[in-house]
């Protein structure tokens, strides 16, 4: 018996991915779009790794827009997906049979490259006369690890038209907050990752029932309020920087790939996740589904004076750049009158 699936009722396999840079909402909304039917996330940021080759991240990409037609081509299927990429689910694919209802495959990448020798503000998109292999000896000691890192732009782009994906880009409007979020986990600890800023639920889903029986989101145990933080002024600038330009990238580089595009922006899914991912439930031929989620925003509720301790010095340090508006106005203290 070759264990050989009928694929013919099956519809044809949709391929997607998230263009994200960090600290905006990417984490909750591809966890909750990985509880909808037919949908296979296969790893959590598979490819941001510098331990990974260009052929070995090219094969992984291949591998995961292509999922085995019968039971006979899952071992080899399965041998790719992880010898070539981090981070993988294994659960999600132990056997045939727990892929062959999937038709609906995505993960995430950071569609860029960093010159880690160069302050924090060098990320950086060139489809031309780039040296990556450069930019991949340079990073050995890199805080990020984009996926992009010694990959030929030109290579990726036709791989994504061949597979036929969908690109998903996730944004945040806010540059200051996402920059804070950045500078609250790299240079204090505080993030996402942080155990008491994970969502306490059924053991593996991060989800309760309720008496309905309807699952939902779990609330973290009692309320809890970050204690705000004294920002260093000079490190926040080059975090805003950083942000900048990733943000930057993250129109550049969906530009050059010249694919289909779905805009996801975080602050449209923090207020309602449902309506913000409805575009994305409807391309892939779905009612609206419901969004649960083991990631809470880490700061939930707090606006930037409650985050930051000397949050008037961050309105002086900000008046008349670019950035200022951000902050919200109306919340930063009067500038002294003029002598």
């Amino acid at each position: 018996v070759s264990g050989r699936s009928d694929r013919s009722q099956r519809r044809e396999q949709q391929n997607f991915l998230v263009l994200f840079s960090g600290h905006q909402g990417s984490s909750s909304i591809l966890d909750g779009v990985s509880r909808w039917p037919g949908v296979l996330v296969p790893g959590f940021e598979p490819l941001e790794s510098r331990s990974l080759s260009a052929d070995m991240k090219l094969k992984y990409m291949e591998a995961a827009f292509d999922l085995p037609r019968d039971a006979d081509a899952f071992p080899v299927w399965r041998s790719d997906m992880q010898r070539c990429g981090v981070r993988q689910h294994d659960w999600l694919y132990a056997t045939f049979e727990e892929i062959e209802s999937k038709d609906i495959v995505g993960f995430k990448m950071r569609p860029y490259v960093r010159n880690n020798t160069s302050p924090r503000e060098t990320v950086r998109w060139s489809a031309d006369a780039y040296d990556w292999t450069e930019e991949q000896r340079a990073g050995g000691h890199s805080d990020m690890a984009p996926g992009m890192v010694g990959l030929d732009p030109l290579t990726v782009r036709n791989l994504l038209h061949r597979h036929n994906v969908t690109l998903v880009v996730v944004t945040r409007g806010n540059s200051v907050k996402e920059a804070l979020s950045w500078y609250r986990a790299r240079e204090i600890g505080l993030s996402q990752w942080s155990p008491e800023n994970r969502v306490l639920g059924t053991s593996g889903t991060g989800l309760l029932t309720g008496e309905d029986g309807v699952g939902r989101v779990a609330a973290p145990q009692g309320e809890h309020r970050h204690q705000s933080i004294e920002v260093d002024l000079d490190e926040f600038w080059d975090w805003l920087l950083m942000v900048e330009s990733a943000n930057r990238a993250l129109e550049e580089a969906p530009a050059f790939f010249h694919r289909p595009v779905k805009h996801i922006l975080y602050e449209d899914y923090a207020k309602d996740n449902t309506a913000a991912l409805r575009p994305l439930a409807r391309l892939f031929g779905l009612a609206a589904q419901p969004v649960f989620t083991s990631f809470r925003k880490a700061t939930a509720g707090q606006e930037l004076p409650d985050l930051v301790s000397n949050f008037g010095a961050l309105c002086r340090r900000l008046h008349g750049t670019r950035f200022f508006h951000h902050l919200g106005v109306t919340r930063c203290p009067p500038s002294p009158a003029p002598v």
